[in-house]
């Protein structure tokens, strides 16, 4: 095996014997023993048999309570044909709180994770549960306190005549992330070294599914300390599972150092420069609901490539709303101090959360945090506020907390009853900051002004999110990727996105498909997009905050069927110029989301190409007017040998002249070319460059 797997997991019971085992004795038998037979973790599973029809099952109790918040829990089971159906709760993760010492009793909460028609996903006969245990119960009794549980098990909804259907329960613990490194040059690490690390681990989060594989949390390739790894997938396909987890849960990071050299690759690469090419690469989806982020920002990867991998998000097609990492009321009457209203603002229990403390004053407020940044609030108000008091949405920038902007507030600052939606542009410089000491990614409600007559109460809030694709470092290339029904792909720092297509984004209206942010892409690095079919986001973003002039430059953008084509986020006084090159799109005034109405220029500009020019020859075009530079290249490589080409945009109607010279030091030695005065033409042209010997060169 090329590549070394290790994982951030804890073990709460190994199940290799029955000590702190517990049974709900209503419907699994005590526990006699434990199997050699059937297991997929250690060397030993333990056994119980269901005496009948119902929710039963098994899980390790503590001495004490345990604080579960946060985690994503996870256990084994084996696959019992007698479980119910996914709605139905078929199987389960189970907390149980205390007072039920020795079996489980009155207190519990489940997560559902599936049945028998849905999970079909099994290693040797077992099945791999996880959840987040931060969501909402989906079934529950008496009164569970996540930060107080003391029993983690796992829980089955049996189907009537099931009779003393025997049951095995493997390893139960907690985690979020498995790193993959090593792996040389010549033996690259691949998929089936992950497969074979979580086999005889016993994992259970990197799993063979019919051929292709069912991943489950984080993926880290690459390696952070000062050794090297190399990794390589061709044609294999990754479904992230559909099991309940966090919207930041399944998530797959190249990351390196400064020291070793570290490439990741997914496909085949072939050519060069504009020529560069690629294939092959992983089929990545969303196996569900559940939205999955690609992170590759660290600059520190020598080589990250996704060449022709077709990306996917889940099925659905549109954002998830999920539970809140935290919600805290904050009061500031006498300082700041908080109040943590997590549980119940995630909870469905009418009245149950109050975003500011009674008699709430300027500047108490309401946090909400996520472990990854975020574009929409969803918010059911039950109680609505009233008085003259008003809100204000913050962010925070690294520094300070700053407004966010144009936003869309549909709870009318918790006035407006039902379910409503906070929408708004995300900021390039959200950066997450500590909360009650709660590290985050937050967005608060500030109460500004104006005074509260009745207190508002929230029945339940969501944060809505999609999968997220961040190429943010010059060594990252994507190219041939097929991206659909993910919220945006953003890219910076000289990243690469080429011959790619963007469809189906589940973005909101206040952001677009494909994220350019406040700096036009270096030249051919960001070109030959397709952005298409995306009725209810816009096509591409240009957000910054400069007050002058920046030039976005568009190489062979096709633009179709998208909310706007394209959305402007720059101050009022701003200048945007986007010229539109190599057969991009035309676009038009009304094609164009201008959001503080700053000065947007659109110019279409004729596309000339120079071909049939000869090895080791450099191109150079001037303006007439001032001999300022238009295009140029020292090398021009595309094409074939002796049959190069390169490709060149201006204004139809401009004057330029261009010199094309050989430079190469050895025979047969070309004659330079200068044409004076070329007017460019109104539509797109192609010239043949005959370039003569010089036999008068040594």
């Amino acid at each position: 095996m090329a590549a070394t797997v290790t994982d951030d997991y804890t073990t709460v019971k190994d199940m290799e014997n029955t000590t702190g085992v517990v049974s709900d004795n209503n419907v699994v038998s005590s526990i006699g023993s434990t199997s050699t037979i059937f297991f997929v973790q250690g060397s030993q599973s333990v056994i119980g048999q269901f005496k009948a029809s119902g929710v039963g099952g098994m899980g390790f109790q503590y001495a004490a309570n345990q604080n579960w918040k946060y985690r994503h829990v996870m256990g084994w089971v084996n696959n019992l044909d007698v479980a119910n159906t996914d709605v139905n709760g078929g199987w389960r993760m189970r907390l149980e709180s205390v007072g039920d010492s020795g079996s489980w009793g009155a207190n519990y909460g489940d997560y559902y994770c599936g049945g028998r028609n849905t999970l079909n996903v099994s290693v040797d006969r077992f099945l791999f549960l996880c959840a987040d245990v931060q969501r909402p119960f989906d079934a529950s009794a008496g009164t569970l306190n996540r930060n107080a549980a003391r029993t983690l098990g796992v829980a089955t909804n049996a189907t009537s005549g099931s009779g003393q259907s025997t049951w095995f329960q493997d390893e139960l613990k907690y985690g979020t992330k498995m790193t993959v490194t090593a792996g040389t040059v010549s033996v690259p690490g691949t998929s089936s070294d992950i497969l074979s690390s979580d086999r005889s681990n016993g994992r259970g989060t990197f799993s063979d599914a019919n051929g292709s594989y069912s991943v489950t949390g984080g993926v880290y390739i690459g390696d952070t300390g000062t050794g090297s790894s190399y990794y390589t997938d061709i044609g294999e396909a990754w479904n992230f599972s559909a099991l309940p987890v966090a919207n930041h849960f399944h998530t797959l990071v190249l990351q390196g150092n400064a020291t070793g050299t570290n490439n990741i690759i997914y496909g085949t690469k072939t050519g060069t420069g504009v020529d560069e090419e690629g294939s092959g690469g992983n089929a990545i989806k969303a196996a569900g609901d559940i939205p999955f982020q690609i992170v590759a920002i660290d600059s520190n990867v020598d080589e990250g490539g996704f060449y022709g991998c077709p990306i996917t998000g889940p099925k659905v097609g549109t954002l998830r709303d999920d539970a809140w990492r935290d919600v805290f009321q904050e009061d500031n009457s006498g300082g700041p101090s908080y109040t943590d209203i997590t549980d119940a603002a995630n909870d469905s229990v009418t009245g149950s959360a109050q975003p500011f403390p009674s008699g709430a004053g300027n500047n108490d407020a309401c946090y909400f945090g996520s472990d990854r940044n975020f574009a929409q609030l969803k918010i059911n108000t039950g109680t609505a506020g009233t008085g003259t008091y008003t809100v204000t949405w913050e962010y925070y920038n690294g520094t300070s907390w700053a407004s966010l902007t144009d936003v869309a507030d549909g709870t009318g600052a918790f006035k407006t009853t039902g379910t409503q939606t906070v929408d708004y542009a995300v900021p390039d410089d959200w950066a997450t900051t500590a909360i009650n000491s709660q590290t985050r990614f937050w967005v608060r409600a500030r109460r500004d002004a104006g005074t509260v007559t009745a207190n508002p109460v929230i029945t339940q809030t969501w944060v809505s999110q999609g999968g997220n694709i961040r190429l943010e470092a010059s060594s990252i290339k994507a190219i041939r990727c097929v991206i659909s029904k993910m919220e945006s792909v953003r890219v910076r720092n000289g990243a690469f996105l080429k011959k790619s297509t963007i469809a189906g984004s589940v973005a909101t209206a206040k952001h677009a498909a494909l994220d350019l942010g406040s700096a036009d892409p270096t030249a051919n690095t960001i070109r030959d997009i397709t952005i298409s079919d995306n009725p209810n986001t816009n096509g591409v973003l240009l957000k910054g905050t400069s007050t002058g002039t920046t030039t976005y430059n568009f190489r062979n953008f096709s633009l179709a069927n998208n909310l706007k084509h394209v959305r402007v986020d720059f101050p009022a006084g701003a200048t945007i110029n986007i010229n539109l090159l190599e057969g991009t799109t035309s676009l038009i005034a009304t094609d164009i989301d201008n959001v503080n109405s700053s000065t947007v220029n659109l110019v279409q500009n004729t596309s000339i190409t120079f071909a049939g020019m000869k090895d080791d020859t450099e191109v150079r075009v001037y303006k007439t007017s001032d001999g300022s530079e238009v295009a140029g290249i020292e090398d021009a490589t595309a094409g074939t040998p002796d049959n190069r080409s390169f490709a060149w945009s201006a204004a139809a109607g401009l004057s330029v002249y261009y010199v094309i010279h050989h430079w190469s030091g050895t025979a047969p030695f070309y004659l330079t070319i200068r044409k004076e005065n070329y007017i460019v033409p109104s539509t797109d042209t192609t010239i043949e460059i005959d370039q003569q010997i010089n036999r008068n060169a040594n």
